[in-house]
């Protein structure tokens, strides 16, 4: 599973350090774009990238890049990521961060994690773990199997 939270209600006294993570992850970001098309993949949430935040397909609000690689990959059927993408999109989109109680508390992860690892790799892996079992949480609110 591919996720990108993107962090959006920065508390002012973390803004410089935050702006500072987020210029140097775009910088990867641009670097792994070019190397992805080099290898034939796609990169998200980069200049140019596939796939990113768009307009929601009813035209009322906006898609976080979670919620377009689910309807790009038509995985839309999987009740369990429909309630994990609902939980990503408040914690991605700040607009919408009280459309789920849990996206504070996802955003809130994101953000804290920033002060309790500084290496990207394995922020990057912590981060997976903690999706992981998010999914399994919402596969067993929504009755599925977390396979």
């Amino acid at each position: 599973m591919i996720v990108c939270l993107r962090t959006v209600l920065v508390p002012p006294e973390w803004r410089e350090r935050y702006l500072a993570w987020i210029e140097a992850g775009r910088r990867i970001r641009q670097d792994h774009g070019i190397l992805a098309a080099e290898h034939g993949a796609h990169s998200f949430d980069a200049p140019g990238a596939q796939y990113t935040h768009q307009p929601s397909p009813d035209g009322t609000g906006e898609w976080c890049t979670f919620e377009t690689l689910i309807g790009a990959h038509d995985l839309g059927g999987n009740r369990a990521l429909l309630r994990l993408a609902s939980i990503v999109h408040a914690a991605d989109v700040a607009a919408d961060v009280d459309s789920d109680p849990l996206g504070h508390g996802l955003l809130a992860i994101g953000v804290g994690g920033l002060d309790v690892e500084p290496d990207d790799q394995l922020l990057l892996e912590h981060g997976m773990f903690v999706y992981d079992a998010l999914y399994a949480w919402c596969a067993h609110q929504v009755g599925a199997s977390p396979a």
